[in-house]
């Protein structure tokens, strides 16, 4: 006996004929693909949203913010000429007001005013500094005025300073012991060997950095740097050698009012 063939013929609006269970395998794919176009504009307007926000979120940033920022290449006022770009990496998200306005890895744009190097007969050599931009990590370039408020060498080089310091202390220590504590009976003698030893460390300005030689919001001036003098909030100056802020030398950075 043969097997009767359930199929229901059905018309398309455009004249063919098809089985009902063609039909429906032809629904679902159309259903498939309707889906797929909807997740591709839901995901791609989440991404325009996060964009927008961080656009006007960075716009927004108030005067007087500090951004910890690190400098992508070296810069040498033997070599540079003004109009030169400079780049630094913002190496902290910044906040204001709990709302993050900057995200960590924009970059801060700006370019070198005057570069000097100490030739004879100069006192000193110079270097002028401007930041003037952010580019966010979409590309997104935004005008935002800086003043330099801290300088200071790489996070490596002032971990390898503090390990030498560390060093040096624990030798003079250990002389004293030697010595039956001669240096013992002359009271401060020891600890004003010991802070002679670690003094280049912050180059007076061991209040601007926290005990692990992080910089913070409150650091001024130049931090670990022996010879350098940071004048007018933009310009670094040095009387003994020619100004150069190698790779990965940080910034304090402070917002301007626009």
């Amino acid at each position: 006996m043969g097997v009767e063939d359930q199929s229901v013929v059905v018309s398309t609006p455009g004249g063919m004929t098809m089985t009902k269970s063609e039909s429906a395998i032809k629904e679902v794919r159309v259903n498939r693909r309707t889906v797929s176009f909807l997740a591709i504009v839901l995901l791609s307007t989440a991404c325009l949203a996060q964009s927008f926000a961080d656009t006007k979120a960075s716009a927004s940033v108030p005067p007087g913010t500090t951004v910890q920022a690190e400098l992508i290449k070296a810069v040498d006022a033997k070599k540079a000429k003004p109009g030169d770009e400079v780049v630094a990496k913002v190496t902290q998200e910044v906040k204001a007001n709990d709302k993050l306005v900057l995200p960590k890895g924009s970059k801060v744009v700006g370019k070198v005013t005057q570069a000097q190097e100490r030739a004879k007969g100069q006192g000193e050599s110079e270097l002028g500094l401007t930041f003037d931009s952010v580019v966010l990590k979409d590309g997104t370039q935004l005008p935002l005025s800086f003043t330099i408020q801290a300088v200071a060498n790489s996070s490596g080089a002032m971990a390898q300073a503090a390990l030498d310091a560390q060093a040096s202390s624990t030798s003079i220590s250990m002389a004293n012991n030697a010595a039956g504590g001669g240096m013992a009976g002359r009271p401060g003698l020891g600890s004003q060997a010991q802070g002679a030893a670690g003094g280049d460390l912050h180059a007076g300005n061991a209040a601007s950095t926290d005990s692990r030689g992080a910089l913070t919001s409150t650091s001024q001036g130049i931090i670990g740097l022996p010879g350098l003098t940071l004048a007018s909030g933009n310009l670094i100056t040095s009387s003994t050698s020619n100004v150069r802020l190698e790779g990965q030398t940080r910034f304090v950075l402070r917002v301007n009012s626009q």
